[in-house]
């Protein structure tokens, strides 16, 4: 592990120690359903399982700041990204209203996008060329891809297992995977053919019947 992948772990480690633990003990039972940074490392994303979602600043060491909270959907917030359309920094946010929203970093919604019919799992923002878009995936195993411009999905396609899964691009933004467990238990990993919305590739080595979702 590097230094800085060291120091992000730490980081990490202080978020959910101090003032998430805090805010969370003052509301309700909840917990953290993810952390992501931001590109540059500055910003650190948090999403619950009570419909909030929370910024926080990297101030300097041992220095963790709140920057935004955010009731962000009805009920719990799934996953949370970073993504930049039209060059604005912004936050992407998904929950278990079936919505996928979009947020400035003063946590004025920019976007809406509708369609999906289960809640959301994961979403992954990317850009290719000069086309933005986010993925999305729902626990029905629906993928979508959704373009900011007209706000509607350009794809639906299923997904290994038809369950939770989560999707990612390699650090060149050339080749789009996914991970995840059907309800059966199976888990898959695979390479996805982005413009056909086909599997390329499928990844061995799994256990048999995982009893949680990889």
């Amino acid at each position: 592990m590097s230094s800085q992948e060291s120091s992000f772990v730490t980081l990490g480690q202080r978020v959910l120690a101090n003032p998430l633990k805090a805010s969370v003990a003052k509301d309700a039972p909840s917990s953290v359903s993810r952390v992501t940074w931001s590109p540059d490392g500055t910003l650190c994303g948090a999403a619950f399982s009570k419909n909030l979602i929370n910024l926080y600043a990297d101030a300097g060491p041992n220095d963790l700041r709140q920057q935004l909270g955010i009731d962000a959907h009805v009920g719990a917030v799934n996953d949370i990204a970073f993504a930049h359309p039209n060059k604005q920094p912004c936050i992407v946010t998904c929950g278990e209203d079936k919505l996928l929203k979009v947020w400035d970093l003063t946590g004025r919604k920019l976007f809406n996008f509708e369609g999906h019919e289960a809640s959301v799992y994961s979403i992954c923002p990317h850009q290719k060329e000069n086309i933005q878009f986010t993925f999305s995936t729902a626990i029905d195993g629906k993928i979508k891809a959704w373009l900011y411009d007209n706000m509607r999905s350009g794809v639906d396609y299923d997904a290994p297992g038809h369950w939770c899964i989560t999707m990612l691009y390699n650090a060149e933004g050339s080749r789009l995977f996914s991970c995840g467990t059907g309800k059966d238990g199976d888990s898959f990993l695979v390479e996805w053919n982005e413009s056909e919305g086909a599997i390329k590739r499928t990844y061995a080595g799994f256990r048999k019947k995982s009893a949680g979702v990889v």
